[in-house]
């Protein structure tokens, strides 16, 4: 499965740079291999990518002013994406079809209800720890036995309490408004809890376009409706093992946006100079998310 974190890191530090400092990020852009890059950005050049960046920092300076700073955080779990230092605004940049949210095992647990990770833990990560031992001894049918054996029991835990049609657990249903609505840390996401969507702060989404630079557009669910648990299955993926993978899909009653949960595993693993791939599945454990945006042309 492609890794698009490093391509939105560096456009987040893009925005975020000085100008004197923008030609080595673009640099830096151009070098990141095709697969890894938002549809927006496969194809093209180096000199694309400099006029596009330049264009995406023109329109921040238009929205927030010339003089306007912004700061971003190298982590996903703490910070926005871009906040504007004088305002404290905070502005989510999405730069295509990507992962609107990335969380780990313990935010995923408390949205299925579950008072403790240990259940999910044991899926995700014990079984990432055994298949690096695995990999180093070079016996790979059993890595993919253990990959696809986690998946099973990751669909038995969805399966054990979900009900496709029935409205997703108070938690669930959370996690995937908040996340429509910009909201990505476990933090913030779990303080809206019991807290009317009325009066939630606003957040400012900003998506890639590539005539424009950056266009706001909103992929909300609608106010107070009713989400429903709409799938609950195995698909197999589009990486290297295509393997299927347990996931699920949310829906909303009136408004028909869908928000997908996918598990994942983010990084290679390395130990004593030998380097396990990540499509083994040996480091990271955590869960994206994905919001559907109903009726927005993310290529621009």
């Amino acid at each position: 499965m492609p890794d698009f974190d490093a391509f939105e890191r560096l456009i987040r530090n893009s925005m975020s740079m000085t100008e004197g400092s923008v030609t080595e990020l673009v640099d830096k852009l151009a070098a990141v291999p095709r697969v890894n890059r938002p549809k927006l950005f496969k194809d093209r050049s180096r000199r694309e990518m400099e006029d596009w960046v330049m264009k995406a920092r023109q329109v921040l300076a238009d929205r927030y002013g010339p003089k306007a700073h912004f700061i971003t955080s190298s982590l996903n779990r703490e910070g926005s994406d871009l906040t504007v230092v004088s305002t404290g605004e905070e502005v989510e940049l999405k730069t295509g079809k990507v992962t609107d949210a990335n969380i780990g095992i313990k935010a995923m647990a408390w949205a299925m209800g579950d008072k403790d990770k240990s259940e999910l833990y044991e899926i995700m990560s014990k079984s990432m720890i055994e298949r690096r031992s695995m990999a180093l001894a070079g016996d790979f049918e059993l890595v993919r036995s253990s990959q696809e054996q986690t998946m099973s029991r990751l669909y038995e835990y969805f399966n054990q309490r979900l009900t496709v049609g029935n409205p997703a657990p108070t938690q669930l249903r959370l996690y995937a408004v908040a996340v429509a609505r910009g909201f990505t840390k476990q933090n913030e996401v779990t303080a809206l809890l019991g807290h009317p969507e009325s009066g939630w702060a606003s957040r400012t989404i900003l998506h890639a376009h590539w005539n424009e630079g950056w266009v706001q557009k909103a992929n909300q669910f609608h106010s107070e409706e009713q989400i429903l648990v709409d799938r609950v299955f195995l698909k197999e993926s589009n990486g290297e093992n295509k393997i299927r993978r347990a996931q699920v899909r949310l829906k909303g009653s009136s408004s028909g946006r869908t928000a997908l949960f996918y598990p994942h595993y983010k990084n290679a693993y390395q130990s004593k100079g030998e380097k396990v791939l990540a499509k083994y599945w040996v480091n990271t454990a955590c869960f994206h998310i994905w919001i559907d945006k109903i009726g927005v042309p993310l290529d621009g």
